[in-house]
């Protein structure tokens, strides 16, 4: 699993070795 803030910091970018992928920003789930 990594997990990486986005360059401008306002968000969470997580990917899971299976392929799948989550974002979360200040601003909640996308």
């Amino acid at each position: 699993r990594a997990l990486a803030w986005t360059p401008d910091g306002c968000a969470i970018a997580v990917s899971w070795e299976k392929g799948g992928f989550a974002l979360w920003s200040v601003f909640g789930s996308l």
